[in-house]
């Protein structure tokens, strides 16, 4: 057990040097003073993406509030970023981490260790449903979520506000991944169609990003988007009204005239949502589409089986031409595929347009993409650094 005379007198010596500028080249050997007194106070939790769990990053227990207001408390994390990914806290196979607390940090403070990409993942969870003129991605504010980064010596300290959005509870770790990585925001393990059926993802890897079997996709599923997007890291495209998603949409124009259209050269139907497309990708608004094209009649979604969904989803992705097998496979379901392509387009352009927010990641989290980041609680306002 420590002398606590003898701390008594080694805490007099500490915040004498630490007042004492020409004393800062001891700080390290101070420091190490201070934990050898004060163990707890030398460490700090750690809860890192890689800490959570597959499946979904949220678990409801009980009567599960997704909303409340903002708890000023000293270790406020734990009804932020620990309510949305609850999995984290009650999963077996994940015990307490703790980690040292660097010495740039306050030694009297609590801290949470996290990392950019836990941050990032907690931001798609929170953000509402619908863009805001409010929404500021420079400063990460977007309505009641708001991050606050503040940075010394090369440590990043960071504050998080929001609730998980209730149309994200269902959200897998895999899913969020996926999106951090510029997946589109309508990513889901699964298709879950509006009339019943399930199905994988069209998605299978970083190249189906730009193919357009996900814009069937949107159009055969009722799931909504997320309301932010990340752009993947690979895409050069400058930011316009349909970017990220514009290569994908220009695919689906493409299939129809380079892949349908030649094996069905006399049907309107197929021509008019191609001119609806053109329309709109030019446009970068579904505002007056009804006088270039639009929809088929007679076309319900519902008509397709998942099987067929799948297979129109497949040609899509495949660009490739359609042998004499699969065009009698699609003569039939011809409307409602057409359907499928017009309203997924439709409904990714006025996403772009009307919903969506392309999250930009601020210079602070670039530049720590790759180490440490602490949360601190709301009480830590003052004296956060040493």
């Amino acid at each position: 057990m420590a002398d606590w005379g003898m701390a008594a007198v080694l805490v007099a010596i500490i915040t004498l040097c630490f007042s004492n500028p020409q004393a800062k080249g001891i700080h390290s050997l101070l420091s190490n003073i201070q934990r050898w007194i004060w163990p707890s106070n030398a460490s700090c939790e750690e809860i890192l993406w890689k800490d959570i769990p597959d499946g979904k990053v949220h678990q409801c227990i009980g009567f599960c509030n997704h909303w409340g207001p903002h708890q000023q408390q000293m270790s406020c994390w734990k009804t932020t970023l620990a309510r949305v990914f609850s999995s984290a806290s009650i999963s077996s196979s994940r015990r307490t981490k703790n980690t040292r607390k660097p010495d740039e940090l306050a030694f009297n403070k609590h801290f949470l260790c996290t990392d950019v990409d836990t941050i990032l993942a907690f931001i798609l969870c929170t953000v509402g449903e619908q863009r805001c003129l409010s929404w500021d991605s420079k400063s990460i504010r977007f309505g009641d979520t708001i991050v606050t980064l503040r940075e010394h010596r090369g440590v990043l300290v960071a504050h998080l506000r929001g609730n998980i959005n209730s149309k994200c509870v269902d959200l897998t770790k895999h899913e969020i991944q996926m999106m951090l990585l510029g997946y589109p925001p309508y990513y889901r393990e699964n298709v879950t169609v509006s009339h019943g059926p399930c199905l994988p993802h069209p998605i299978r890897d970083a190249r189906d990003i730009k193919r357009a079997g996900w814009i069937i996709a949107a159009g055969l599923s009722t799931i909504p988007p997320l309301a932010l997007y990340i752009r993947p890291p690979t895409d050069n495209h400058t930011l316009y009204t349909g970017a990220p998603f514009k290569d994908a949409l220009i695919r689906v124009r493409d299939v129809l005239q380079d892949v349908i259209l030649k094996k069905f050269p006399n049907d309107q139907n197929v021509l008019n949502v191609i001119g609806a497309i053109e329309y709109m990708v030019a446009n970068g608004t579904a505002s007056g589409v009804e006088n270039h094209g639009g929809g088929v009649h007679g076309g319900a979604l519902n008509q397709l089986n998942g099987e067929q969904c799948y297979f129109a989803m497949k040609i899509f992705n495949d660009f490739e031409p359609l042998t004499a097998d699969q065009e009698i496979r699609l003569r039939p379901v011809l409307a409602p595929v057409l359907n499928a392509a017009f309203l997924g387009a439709l409904r990714v352009i006025e996403y772009v347009k009307d919903t969506g927010m392309q999250l930009i990641l601020p210079p602070l989290l670039l530049e720590h993409r790759h180490k440490p980041v602490y949360l601190m609680g709301c009480e830590v306002d003052s004296g956060w650094i040493n």
